[in-house]
């Protein structure tokens, strides 16, 4: 809200209209800094009717619309909000030259706006236009030009684009030093996460505890920022197969924002979204549902039905209903989410392949085997072309594909492709990957059906003794791979160690384990 200041304090202040005008203005703009977004709404409304009927300056007809544009976007309605800001900016370059820091600011405004409809690669034109004139202009400060090459840099990250992320990060990090903490931290954030999301956690990890340990230090422990690095410290920790480490810092995060902006903002919806993943993955079912419905919830009512930020959620909703059993919903999920991302994006974006290669896994579940083929063939090819084939994300594909191939009974080629997908995890993961788990429990019932026996129950042992590290040898997650190997052995005439591992099966779903 700066810059309505800013633009406030050199209005002429002639008459009664004038002070009419600047009080509408200012009474807004307390209303919108207190979430009174209808109040604001109303007093700019009037403002700008008044700016129109009595012949107002530019300068005060830039604010009325700008205004509009401001409390339009806090109640949602984006459409009306890109078109206040839209008609702000076309004014502010008649008045203004193209070179200025008024013309900057209006390019911001809209970009805002364009990033939370999900229009993208347009928040990424709007953006670098910005910043190359903050570049350019004298009066722009480094707190400027660092805030908005931040903005850019996520934008590239929603566009999948991480190494232009990263170097538009890396152009910052000099002038960073005379930003405010809380600008210099949004940056070690912003870098660390694309950092995370090539897979370099080993570089992640580092930034993300040193901006958490800034942010706790330099802005107290219950700022907003300080918000935003513990959910994204969670999501790491949570993707590295730590999520009940992440659990407290998703719950910190979430009290954080629920007290600074409601239990319905928007921005509590991709903590409660994380949250209820990581629950998903300890096992609390029925809080991880919650969690999950919820943010669907706040995410439609705050974007509608067809923007990114809920295929987001659809597609871990999905993963939620997959792991509950229930396949239908899981379908439906998937369904949903590449649909609203391949609209958005087009098929070649990479969260789009992602969101693939989930939906054929699941279409394999139904023995869809065309269906899911069509799905990770093409998931497949835009990982490949964006990482190499060693990508673990390329060898999930190539497992999935494994999984379509025992489908069609070409056995052959299933367990050459499992074997090609194993081997690029093995060398990319740790030891006791659920990935890898995965991977050989899927080889286990392909050599089973193929009555290879002996081969099956080696990859069964394996699998097992992942999940034992995993999940711990109480865990739920054993129970499908206890009974396929106790099946194996029993077929080997191993009875006494099947009969070990159903009694365990048994005990696990009754309740009864450990006890």
């Amino acid at each position: 809200m700066l810059f309505v200041g800013l633009v406030l304090a050199a209005a002429p202040l002639r008459a009664q209209e004038a002070a009419d005008w600047s009080a509408l203005i200012l009474e807004g703009r307390t209303a919108l800094e207190t979430g009174d977004t209808v109040t604001a709404l109303e007093r700019f409304r009037r403002a700008w009717s008044l700016a129109q009927e009595s012949g107002r300056s530019d300068d005060d007809r830039i604010v009325s619309l700008t205004s509009l544009g401001l409390a339009y976007a806090s109640l949602g309605e984006y459409d009306l909000a890109g078109d206040y800001h839209e008609r702000s900016l076309a004014l502010r370059q008649e008045v203004y030259p193209e070179q200025s820091m008024a013309v900057a600011t209006g390019l911001r405004n809209v970009a805002s706006v364009r990033q939370r409809q999900g229009r993208l690669a347009e928040t990424v034109t709007l953006l670098r236009r910005a910043l190359d004139i903050l570049q350019a202009v004298p009066e722009a400060s480094a707190e400027d030009r660092v805030s908005v090459g931040i903005d850019l840099g996520s934008t590239y990250q929603g566009l999948a684009r991480y190494r232009d992320a990263l170097a538009i990060y890396a152009s910052l990090e000099a002038e960073a030093a005379l930003t405010t903490p809380a600008t210099r931290i949004s940056l070690l954030t912003a870098e660390a996460t694309a950092h995370a999301a090539l897979g370099d956690t080993l570089a992640a990890e580092p930034l993300l505890r040193d901006a958490l340990n800034q942010a706790r230090t330099e802005l107290g422990d219950d700022n907003s920022a300080t918000a935003t690095v513990l959910n994204s410290l969670a999501e790491l920790l949570r993707s590295t197969g730590r999520p009940a480490e992440s659990i407290p810092l998703y719950e910190e995060a979430l009290a954080i924002r629920e007290r600074d902006y409601g239990p319905r903002d928007p921005r509590v919806a991709p903590i409660l979204n994380n949250l209820a993943l990581a629950e998903h993955e300890t096992g609390q079912s029925e809080a991880a549902s919650e969690h999950i419905e919820a943010a669907f919830e706040i995410a439609t009512a705050a974007y509608g039905d067809s923007h990114p930020a809920v295929a987001t959620v659809l597609a871990n909703l999905a993963d939620i209903a997959e792991g509950a059993g229930d396949l239908r919903t899981a379908l439906e999920s998937s369904i949903a989410a590449v649909g609203i991302l391949e609209a958005q994006y087009g098929p070649s974006h990479l969260e789009v392949a992602r969101l693939k290669n989930a939906l054929g896994r699941r279409l394999i579940a139904v023995g869809a085997a065309d269906a899911a083929a069509a799905q990770i063939d093409a998931a497949r090819l835009v990982l490949e072309a964006r990482f190499d084939h060693d990508n673990v994300e390329v060898a999930e594909a190539i497992g999935n594909q494994a999984e379509v191939a025992r489908l069609r009974t070409d056995y052959a080629e299933a367990l050459s492709l499992n074997g090609e997908a194993l081997s690029i995890m093995q060398a990319r993961l740790p030891g006791d990957s659920p990935e890898v788990a995965v991977l050989l429990s899927n080889r286990g019932a392909l050599l089973k059906t193929m009555r290879r026996m002996d081969d099956a129950a080696a990859a069964y042992s394996s699998s097992l003794a992942m999940r034992e590290a995993l999940y711990g040898p109480d865990s739920p997650r054993l129970v499908r791979t206890l009974r396929d190997y106790a099946f194996v052995l029993r077929r080997l005439r191993r009875g006494g160690e099947a009969a070990l591992l159903e009694e365990r099966a048994t005990a696990i779903e009754t309740g009864d384990a450990g006890a």
